[in-house]
């Protein structure tokens, strides 16, 4: 799982040499972030100014979000430059947002359901229950649909096992990053380009 400065790193090897290309159309604005004559890693930001979403293409993945700030390309790059978490809740509808690490998901069911005052049995019992849980995991996924019996037991055990069970292990996509930092990027180089045209 790449962590912020990781994926930071991963964009700027990746980017370094796409270009960046806007049109504004009155009603919608279009950038298009890529590497001259290259589809690979290449994104299309359409800025929908009276629906006000921002549709994301491209070859990693689409995305739609709903900013809160005014959906143009100016607002929506200085309202998502900070945070991955707040351009992650303005996502509406996505290609794969998470992946899953099954190592940190077991951890954090060993954490939740395991405890020290608890007798050899019932820790061989509740550890025969984390694994029917994890049976299904896949990096892509998660946790998966649970057979009913599997189910029953954990929410007799934790009755709010359903409020954190699908999030456990969970880190954003590497593509989630990489649309964040693409805006960032092709706006700091339109900008830089309208200085030099200004001078």
């Amino acid at each position: 799982m790449a962590t912020r400065e990781q994926a930071y790193q991963h964009a700027l090897g990746r980017f370094s040499e796409h270009v960046a290309t806007y049109n504004d159309y009155g009603e919608l604005a279009v950038l298009n972030w890529q590497k001259p004559g290259r589809r690979d890693y290449s994104i299309r930001y359409i800025f929908d100014k009276i629906g006000n979403t921002l549709s994301i293409a491209g070859d990693l993945g689409a995305a739609v979000l709903y900013p809160t700030c005014k959906c143009d390309l100016a607002n929506c790059a200085r309202s998502f430059r900070d945070s991955i978490d707040y351009f992650a809740e303005k996502i509406r509808a996505s290609s794969n947002m998470y992946v899953y690490d099954e190592v940190e998901a077991r951890a954090g069911l060993r954490e939740r359901l395991l405890h020290d005052d608890m007798d050899d049995d019932e820790k061989e019992d509740r550890e025969d229950l984390i694994d029917n849980v994890m049976r299904d995991f896949d990096c892509w996924n998660g946790v998966r649909m649970l057979d009913y019996d599997t189910s029953n037991r954990l929410t007799n055990i934790d009755p709010d096992v359903f409020e954190y069970i699908g999030s456990l292990g969970q880190h954003y996509h590497l593509r989630v990053y990489l649309w964040m930092f693409g805006l960032q990027f092709a706006w700091r180089q339109l900008q830089e380009k309208e200085a030099v045209s200004e001078e």
